[in-house]
């Protein structure tokens, strides 16, 4: 028996993440396929040792994030489809972590998840309130609008956070 971590949708609409243990890829997809869920995605787990506090969880960086949603947003105002946005800017991420992230969030695409979903099953990778923002911009068919108001919030954010880095620097440096 070999453990897998499957990626699949519920009758409901949500798209889960678990681990299951079958003989193969196959058995697994007809077994939970049987049981109503939608298989998006079957890997074979390779479990890591993990110990908390110690070694480095991957983040984005809130600059590749805004940029990131900077040219969403221009691909998709030009009138390009949000799939072919998204292998876009995918091919043309520098950072390996973020391209891997995206190429998830593009093979659930394809596979009928909606964008907001994709989003939210990459596991807090992306902020809750970014993935309620687009889920927004999907039911009101206003993706662009939306997508455009959370980069100006993220570009307040980065502006505060950059005043209060400058205003502790001193305060630090007499320490």
């Amino acid at each position: 028996m070999t453990e897998f971590v499957v990626r699949l949708g519920t009758a409901e609409g949500s798209v889960l993440e678990q681990r299951h243990r079958a003989v193969n890829e196959d058995a697994l997809r007809r077994e939970l396929e049987t049981k109503g869920y939608t298989v998006f995605r079957v890997w074979e787990h390779r479990g890591k040792l993990r110990v908390p506090f110690l070694g480095r969880r991957e983040k984005l960086g809130s600059m590749e994030f805004l940029i990131f949603n900077q040219q969403l947003a221009t691909l998709l105002r030009a009138g390009m489809p949000v799939l072919q946005s998204l292998e876009l800017l995918q091919r043309s991420q520098s950072g390996p972590y973020f391209r891997e992230v995206l190429t998830r969030v593009l093979e659930d695409v394809r596979s009928g998840v909606s964008l907001s979903d994709a989003f939210a099953a990459q596991g807090g990778v992306f902020p809750k309130l970014y993935c309620a923002t687009i889920l927004a911009g999907e039911r009101a068919g206003e993706l662009v609008g939306v997508l455009t108001r959370y980069i100006h919030h993220q570009q307040m954010l980065e502006a505060v956070w950059r005043k209060v880095k400058s205003a502790l620097t001193y305060p630090v440096v007499l320490l």
